[in-house]
C-alpha cells in the first residue's frame, strides 16, 4: 500500500458560511471516515494567508475511492466551492463541476 500525501485547501474567508466551526470539526469526521475504510488518516494542519490546509496520508493505490469519500464527507460540511484537494501536484475541486456554469434554472 503506497502512502502519499493529499492536501485539502480551504478558503478561510468563506469558512464562516459553512457548518464547520474549527479545525477539529473538520478533521475528526475525515479521520474517522478514512480510518473506517482503511484509506488513510489526517496527519497535519496549518493556516495562514487566507487558507486552511489539512494534510492527509492516503493509500495512493485507492486514490479514486479516497477522493470520492473525501468529497462526500466535505460536502456534508457545506465547505466553500473553492475548496481544493491536491494530490501529486494536481488540483481536484471539491465539486466536480466547479468552474462550469450551471444551466439557468438548475442551480
Amino acid at each position: 500500500m503506497p502512502i502519499e500525501k493529499l492536501e485539502i485547501i480551504i478558503d478561510t474567508y468563506a469558512l464562516s458560511y459553512c457548518s464547520v466551526a474549527g479545525a477539529d470539526e473538520l478533521e475528526a469526521p475525515l479521520d474517522e471516515a478514512l480510518a473506517q475504510s482503511g484509506l488513510g488518516r489526517v496527519v497535519d494542519r496549518m493556516g495562514g494567508s487566507g487558507q486552511w490546509i489539512t494534510t492527509l496520508e492516503i493509500d495512493a493505490a485507492r486514490f479514486d475511492e479516497a477522493l470520492a469519500q473525501l468529497r462526500a464527507v466535505l460536502k456534508k460540511m457545506n465547505l466553500p466551492p473553492r475548496t481544493i484537494l491536491k494530490f501529486r501536484g494536481k488540483s481536484y475541486p471539491l465539486h466536480e463541476h466547479a468552474g462550469r456554469q450551471a444551466p439557468r434554472g438548475r442551480e
